[in-house]
């Protein structure tokens, strides 16, 4: 499950294409656009372990880069706020069409 932000300008003309292209090979992906506009960090989220993105995954190996990995075992509260809040985001987002 894959939450975005609404495209730009530029990304638009592109966008539905690349997510439709890119779910036919793993159709077990979901890609959502984020109503809420709160979208701000970016992380990955599995079921014992949060993972703090320092840039966007396109920006890896140009920019300086970082990733903080928080095992359940030292952030579960953390991990547990972040999943409630992912979920409510993810209740009220819209498929890329």
């Amino acid at each position: 499950m894959f939450l975005t932000q609404k495209p730009d300008a530029g990304e638009r003309s592109f966008l539905t294409r690349a997510v439709t292209e890119f779910q036919r090979q793993y159709p077990f992906v979901s890609i959502r656009l984020d109503q809420t506009g709160t979208l701000h960090d970016r992380y990955i989220l599995s079921d014992n372990q949060l993972i703090l993105l320092g840039h966007g995954l396109k920006d890896i190996g140009n920019k300086d880069s970082f990733f903080i990995r928080l095992p359940d075992t030292m952030a579960a509260d953390l991990i547990g706020t972040v999943r409630d809040t992912f979920d409510e985001k993810w209740s009220r987002s819209v498929e890329i069409r």
